[in-house]
């Protein structure tokens, strides 16, 4: 079931431990719609983003290493200097 969490809020949670946002819905900030959402450069390593909405994402410089994406939708997300995509 998808639920919406802002990137403020991801971040916050994240940084206090929690690491499974599995079937998210990242948005920019609650009633603007999911454009632009800023992670550039965050340390994610870890995360479960599996089946996460990720569409229009700046993770450009993000550290993902062990990052679950599977079915993440990144449509038209940046992941130039990603960090560790790949390597999983």
């Amino acid at each position: 079931m998808a639920w919406e969490i802002t990137t403020e809020e991801l971040l916050k949670k994240y940084t206090s431990g929690k690491r499974n946002f599995a079937g998210a819905v990242v948005i920019r900030e609650r009633g603007y719609g999911r454009n632009y959402i800023d992670l550039e450069g965050a340390v994610l390593r870890d995360i479960n983003l599996r089946g996460a909405d990720l569409s229009f994402a700046d993770l450009s410089g993000a550290d993902l290493s062990r990052a679950d994406l599977f079915s993440a939708s990144l449509i038209e997300a940046r992941l130039d200097s990603a960090i560790d995509l790949l390597q999983n």
